[in-house]
């Protein structure tokens, strides 16, 4: 499985680090830092084309993650600016989400063109606010649907992973990558160098 480090932004405007909040400042000298051959990945949260873009500009990342619903054209737009810059979109499930209901959400994304992987997390609830860093664990049955459905598009599994069942959600879904946050932290936005380890132990083995 490929290796990104992921960074949160939440605004485009600089603010101090809060939780898992960047200030682009930050998160610029991040990626600078991030070896050859490893990807960066910015998570954003907000959904105005020209926020979006302003991020892409000022951090530069090798991919932007995007949570929230974006207009096509608006996206469309942003890649026209940034075409070397990846575009993973969030796609949630939730209890009782049904596999045609994902399936046909993710289809959606796909065929706009803009969209190069899809991210699945899990979601408290169809009216949730919250977007992302839940810890909640969804049906990976769904999961694996997708993954079957879309095979030739990178599905990334997120949503309630840690080093205890990282192992049994790979063999279970078998995405392209996994994305992992709150399962490996100390506390929030602190992340544990001994989690990390056995996660990625966990992720490595056969």
């Amino acid at each position: 499985m490929p290796w990104a480090f992921w960074f949160t932004g939440k605004s485009a405007q600089p603010r101090g680090p809060s939780g898992h909040r960047l200030d682009w400042q930050t998160a610029s000298r991040l990626v600078k830092a991030v070896p050859p051959y490893v990807a960066s990945v910015l998570l954003i949260h907000v959904s105005a084309r020209d926020a979006i873009a302003e991020l892409c500009q000022r951090v530069s990342p090798s991919t932007i993650q995007i949570q929230t619903e974006v207009p096509e054209p608006d996206l469309a737009s942003v890649k026209r600016q940034f075409p070397h810059i990846g575009f993973v979109k969030t796609v949630h499930v939730y209890p009782g989400s049904s596999v045609d209901e994902v399936v046909s959400l993710t289809a959606t994304h796909l065929a706009s063109g803009i969209i190069d992987a899809i991210n699945l997390d899990s979601r408290k609830s169809k009216a949730s606010t919250q977007t992302g860093g839940t810890g909640l664990i969804h049906d990976w049955n769904v999961s694996r649907s997708v993954v079957k459905r879309f095979g030739s598009t990178p599905v990334i599994l997120a949503g309630g992973l840690t080093p205890d069942n990282v192992r049994r959600a790979v063999e279970a879904v078998r995405p392209y990558a996994v994305d992992v946050m709150t399962g490996v932290e100390l506390q929030r936005g602190i992340k544990s160098k001994e989690k990390l380890r056995f996660f990625f132990a966990a992720v490595r083995e056969e």
